[in-house]
């Protein structure tokens, strides 16, 4: 996906915010304010939590 395209999604705020690292590791790290904390191994059990209509930028 372009820039133009990604800058475009965030401005209508048609974007969802996935950090994939363990907690651990955000508590390590930190993380950005926004980000959705799902772990990638919780991906699965917790695809509800997941919008499908968004873009997805995962950290």
């Amino acid at each position: 996906m372009a820039s133009d395209d990604v800058v475009t999604r965030l401005e209508k705020g048609d974007v969802f915010f996935l950090d994939v690292r363990e907690p651990k590791e955000v508590e390590e790290l930190g993380t950005f304010e926004g980000y959705a904390n799902i772990p990638l191994g919780q991906i699965e059990q917790r695809l509800s939590e997941i919008p499908r209509n968004s873009l997805i930028v995962t950290a």
